[in-house]
């Protein structure tokens, strides 16, 4: 895995608050949650190289 680096977005408030409170229910951090919904885009979009780095293949927990 590389290493983590800071990304900032605009989002609709009522997402982020729908996200905060999956967060809070998953017991999850966002970021967390963040990284598992990329994960599920690449692999919707047939992205070969994610397979490689999906969180159930890497050596680090999240």
């Amino acid at each position: 895995m590389g290493q983590k680096k800071i990304f900032s977005t605009r989002l609709d408030s009522d997402r982020i608050k729908a996200l905060k409170h999956l967060a809070v229910d998953m017991e999850k951090s966002l970021g967390v949650l963040l990284e598992e919904a990329i994960w599920d885009l690449c692999r919707k979009y047939g992205q070969k190289s994610a397979a490689e780095y999906e969180p159930e293949n890497r050596k680090e927990s999240l």
